[in-house]
């Protein structure tokens, strides 16, 4: 049981939103709204239809953890988020259960997903007493473990391999997980050399690449200065036969079907009506800050974002929360009421993945 001190976001506490109220709308992260403590996690309603009014959001957490880069069940059946001393479940009841513990461990546990079913848990672990090499990453893997209590287990690790950004299959009963992930030996002045999204059926045991170097060379036209990748900080899987890498929008086609993206009306749109996205990469062959994470609420409907940008007066860059259509049309800023200013103040100058991580919630 939480104890008589323990405030929403601890373990055995309940979340301050009721659950089934969510549903249609967006979860997120930040420290930056008045009232917050630390990073918690705030809902905000989501309009069908482009505006330019704002929207007041409601803190899920209090607890003064840091409560960050939230996850949501593709079937609507759960929640989880990181903080700094594991991985974190909420169950459709609004009680929260601690996944996994890494006090006194040298494990950081980062980036959940939930399964369609919510009965499982993933996140990407990092074993900061093994570096990998020379580089500045460390062993990293995909890690498992039941909602309802029980042992978390690796999915495939591979030393020297990097591996980020889960993402359960969106069906009920599926055993498949997908991520991204890369050799960091393979490192150089423009990132790595040896890269991928890698799809794992764990009823089977066996797993394939469904893109690797150089299969998205007929995308290159689309983007001045720089290939597209099939790897990322940030993966999505919002329908059984695409995969989603947010950072590029490159839709992946599970029956091989050539990869697409939207980014170049995404990036057109916001230049032309909401500011200058960051586009500058931050210079080791990672990805800019715009976009970030997506999280989409249907394979036909729209989708959320968060992106950093500087505003049309040049305002310092301002990491924001943005709804499109799934084929780009239609872009807003999704304000949020009393705020107007960068949603995560801490970690904008110096991106490599995002904690805001905005999700809808089906």
């Amino acid at each position: 049981m939480a104890g008589c001190g323990d405030k929403a976001g601890d373990d055995g506490t309940e979340i301050l939103v009721d659950f089934n109220a969510m549903r249609g709308g967006a979860i997120f992260a930040t420290a930056a709204i008045s009232g917050a403590h630390s990073y918690d996690l705030y809902w905000i309603p989501v309009p069908r239809v482009p505006t330019t009014a704002s929207f007041e959001a409601f803190a899920l957490t209090d607890s003064g953890g840091k409560e960050w880069q939230p996850s949501v069940s593709r079937g609507g059946n759960g929640i989880a988020y990181a903080r700094d001393d594991g991985i974190y479940f909420i169950a459709t009841s609004g009680r929260i259960r601690q996944i996994s513990h890494t006090d006194g461990t040298a494990f950081r546990d980062s980036l959940p997903a939930v399964s369609f079913d919510g009965t499982e848990v993933a996140w990407v672990r990092e074993d900061t007493k093994s570096r990998i090499g020379g580089s500045r990453f460390f062993e990293t893997m995909i890690m498992v473990a039941p909602t309802g209590g029980g042992p978390a287990q690796a999915v495939n690790p591979r030393p020297g391999v990097v591996q980020d950004a889960p993402a359960f299959e969106p069906l009920s009963g599926s055993r498949r997980i997908a991520w991204s992930e890369f050799n960091a030996n393979t490192l150089g002045p423009q990132g790595p050399i040896d890269y991928g999204v890698y799809v794992h059926d764990r009823r089977a045991a066996t797993g394939r690449h469904i893109c690797k170097p150089g299969d998205l060379a007929h995308l290159d036209g689309l983007r001045a200065g720089r290939s597209f990748r099939c790897f990322g900080q940030h993966l999505t899987w919002p329908c059984p036969e695409v995969i989603v890498l947010p950072q590029d929008f490159i839709e992946l086609h599970l029956d091989g079907s050539p990869a697409a993206t939207i980014l170049p009306e995404i990036v057109t749109a916001a230049v032309g009506n909401l500011g200058d996205p960051v586009l500058t990469e931050p210079g080791d062959g990672f990805y800019p800050a715009f976009p970030l994470s997506a999280s989409y609420a249907s394979c036909t409907d729209r989708f959320i974002f968060d992106g950093l940008l500087t505003s049309p007066e040049g305002e310092a860059p301002t990491l924001s929360l943005f709804v499109a259509q799934v084929d780009g049309a239609g872009l807003f800023t999704l304000n949020v009421l009393g705020h107007g200013a960068d949603l995560d103040t801490f970690n904008t100058s110096n991106y490599l993945f995002s904690v805001a991580t905005p999700q809808f919630v089906p």
